[in-house]
């Protein structure tokens, strides 16, 4: 479980939930969402990292991004937003 310092307190809903989809290890889906719902917390983090802890964590999270980058390549840019879609 990543660490979230007070000032990325905003993400760390998104973060919690990608956390919790990654243990679903069946269903390609739920990586695909986790790996989105990164995207999204590394997008709103990024104005609120002043600190370097906070720096810190939104690079662990880019590299979680990088590592999953590969496996979404499975998906197309439509499929990957009806997936989405339909997550929410």
């Amino acid at each position: 479980m990543l660490k979230i310092p007070p000032e990325l307190k905003k993400i760390t809903q998104y973060v919690r939930r990608a956390e919790e989809l990654d243990k679903d290890e069946s269903n390609p889906e739920s990586r695909l969402v986790a790996y989105y719902c990164r995207q999204y917390a590394v997008q709103l983090g990024i104005t609120l990292a002043t600190t370097a802890e906070g720096k810190t964590s939104l690079a662990g999270l880019l590299d979680a991004l990088d590592a999953e980058k590969v496996a979404m390549g499975n998906f197309s840019k439509e499929e990957a937003y009806t997936v989405c879609r339909g997550f929410a």
